[in-house]
């Protein structure tokens, strides 16, 4: 479906009140309720709670890039709202203004009723057919729910090849095109250093993170730290030591952000599930320690737990696990930040902040690492325009939605280059990807890096 396909439309709803996106044996594959700055609503009301105003246009990359209403947050809304009422009855007709939304929630922040439009997106997409059949992705969330070992040793075998050349070669010959997921292609040439050994199984040689009574945070081990950039975690946990104390590594499993996205929602609850277990078994023993997340579209995620379940018990249990999760990015209290002296700082400045989606419309995290960067940095920190402006990774956005996330992210480094920045700090792994390959691409004399890394190499320095 493009741009150019006309989407039919019906005069008037074929039934007041029905849900024509899904019918009542798909519950289970949406969300029992939204919320909104109102509260809680099914579907068709979060849907009317748009007013179509029109603040959220200000904010939305693909509309501000497009000036087309079929990728703003309220055309959106009003088709999927359509879609509900079974107005539109061919839901794929869709897919242009589905597929082309980011998911960055800039909109829902912006919204005064905040609506959330990107949930209401997912809610769209996971109603169409075979959006979540794709092989690959079922086969990798099987693996990381019943053989995560399994699936660590497929991956190494794979980066192993992509280091001996063979997995460019076969993006060459079309391998990925003949499976049906071209889009690997491209994922495999925008990770350009994989490791080798993963982030678990450094934590796991670890002494010094096991589990006491006395234990103040527990690492969650992401899948992009652990499989993509283990310094990450690494650089998390010294920081951790150094101010917060003793922690543990909490030894998860996956989030489930991958089977939620990608309409995979009994998967999905399926790692929550997991992961409160092992939260509430360790927590019996270590009741004061916080579950601490340096991957801020995990840790959003993960605060959104509740709303995976329909179950009464299982929704309260995961209440009492989201409540106890932090983002690195709030976890440091500046009071227990030390300044540093500004030549340790100097060969970094000046240094920016990019918000990552996540934190900011997800969390609505967004004073707090400034003041600890700016406390550390002083003069050499510099705000950037547009600091909350997606960068056009947003997962796997990037490569399936290439000439989108291009458009996103040359503004991203115009607004780098014109503060002249030397370091962007970040805090999410699809930012790392995506501000890495923009900058070494479009601006080489910057460089990205994560939050915890940053702060690591300056304090390793005192």
């Amino acid at each position: 479906m493009d741009r150019e396909t006309p989407i039919i439309i019906e005069d008037k709803p074929t039934k007041a009140h029905a849900n024509y996106l899904y019918d009542y044996t798909e519950r289970n594959l949406h969300l029992a309720y939204l919320v909104n700055a109102m509260g809680k609503a099914e579907i068709y009301d979060s849907l009317s709670q748009c007013n179509r105003c029109g603040y959220c246009a200000n904010v939305c990359p693909t509309y501000i890039l497009e000036k087309n209403e079929l990728v703003s947050a309220r055309g959106r809304n009003q088709i999927i709202k359509m879609m509900v009422e079974g107005r539109i009855k061919s839901k794929e007709q869709s897919s242009f203004s589905l597929f082309t939304c980011l998911l960055c929630g800039a909109c829902a922040s912006a919204c005064y009723a905040g609506v959330p439009t990107n949930e209401h997106v997912l809610e769209a997409r996971r109603s169409i057919k075979n959006y979540s059949e794709n092989p690959v992705l079922k086969i990798s969330i099987r693996l990381l729910l019943k053989a995560p070992g399994f699936f660590a040793l497929l991956l190494k075998i794979a980066i192993l090849l992509k280091k001996l050349g063979f997995s460019s070669l076969v993006s060459r010959i079309g391998i990925f095109h003949i499976l049906g997921v071209p889009q690997m292609a491209e994922a495999e040439s925008a990770l350009r250093r994989l490791p080798l050994k993963f982030l678990s199984e450094y934590l796991a040689k670890d002494k010094e993170i096991s589990v006491t009574s006395d234990v103040r945070w527990l690492y969650f081990t992401s899948c992009g730290p652990n499989f993509i950039y283990p310094e990450v975690g690494l650089a998390t946990v010294n920081v951790l030591k150094r101010f917060l104390g003793r922690g543990a590594s909490l030894r998860n499993v996956c989030c489930g952000l991958m089977a939620y996205n990608y309409g995979k929602m009994e998967d999905a609850r399926k790692f929550a599930r997991k992961n409160i277990e092992i939260f509430e078994e360790i927590s019996s023993r270590a009741p004061d320690a916080k579950i601490v997340v340096d991957c801020s579209s995990c840790a959003s995620f993960l605060k959104n737990y509740p709303r995976l379940f329909h179950d009464e018990n299982w929704r309260k249990r995961a209440e009492n696990f989201s409540g106890n999760v932090l983002d690195i990015l709030q976890a440091l209290p500046v009071d227990t930040i030390c300044s540093v002296q500004s030549g340790e700082t100097d060969k970094f400045a000046p240094v920016t902040y990019h918000d990552s989606c996540r934190a900011c419309h997800g969390q609505n995290i967004r004073k707090e690492p400034r003041e600890i960067l700016k406390k550390v940095l002083g003069k050499n920190f510099l705000e950037m325009p547009e600091s909350d402006w997606c960068c056009g990774g947003a997962g796997v956005y990037f490569f399936t939605q290439e000439e989108m996330s291009k458009k996103i992210l040359l503004r991203k480094i115009k607004n780098v280059s014109a503060i002249h920045a030397k370091t962007v700090v970040a805090g999410s792994t699809s930012c790392l990807i995506q501000l890495e390959k923009g900058l070494a691409k479009y601006y080489p004399s910057a460089q990205v890096m994560h939050y915890s890394v940053f702060l690591n190499k300056i304090f390793n320095k005192c």
